[in-house]
């Protein structure tokens, strides 16, 4: 199983084959989980135990799922072919999708605390509280991220308008941006 264990976590996860006959619970919704492609996992947290099945996504993009460990160490991010969940290891109940899809690429970044999303043309940001913040749209169709500093997130794309390549900033703590596409958004 692939997880990637950049913060402290709490629980430990593995993935089920063939569950048992124990509840199962269906993310995000019983038909979507049961009826399409999904994945099931065992969440492990103190004594206690959870069954949980996660409807994949449909962007073949990235044909995989992979476990990411949250700023909240009693959380997880599951994403499964783009789609993302955001998932509370101690309650079943307690859980919401990524805001960002679908997920093209995530950033941990310890010294921050935070774990960022891109998808096409947005990037969010997930602290020790949940959503710290989602940016408004950075670019008309996919950029791609060239650096990250204790500060900001910096990135290109390609704007149709100029017919040439733009840079924007994300600064890390508010996630508000500089960019030349904000002109036609306001």
């Amino acid at each position: 199983m692939n997880i990637d264990h950049t913060f402290s976590s709490n629980y430990e996860i593995e993935l089920q084959l063939y569950p048992a006959n124990d509840s199962i619970y269906y993310y995000p919704s019983n038909e979507a989980a049961q009826y399409g492609s999904s994945i099931t996992l065992k969440i492990k947290y103190e004594d206690k135990s959870w069954i949980g099945c996660f409807a994949a996504g449909t962007f073949s993009g990235n044909n995989d799922y992979k476990v990411y460990s949250a700023p909240n160490p009693d959380w997880f991010f599951l994403i499964t072919n783009g789609e993302g969940y955001y998932i509370c290891s101690k309650n079943k109940d307690k859980w919401e999708e990524v805001k960002s899809n679908p997920i093209i690429s995530i950033y941990p970044l310890i010294d921050n605390k935070l774990i960022l999303f891109k998808d096409y043309t947005e990037i969010s940001a997930y602290d020790i509280d949940g959503l710290k913040w989602e940016t408004s749209r950075l670019s008309f169709d996919d950029f791609e991220i060239t650096s990250i500093n204790e500060s900001y997130v910096k990135g290109k794309y390609w704007d149709i308008r100029s017919d040439s390549e733009e840079t924007f900033k994300v600064d890390l703590s508010t996630g508000k941006h500089i960019s030349s596409i904000e002109a036609i958004e306001d």
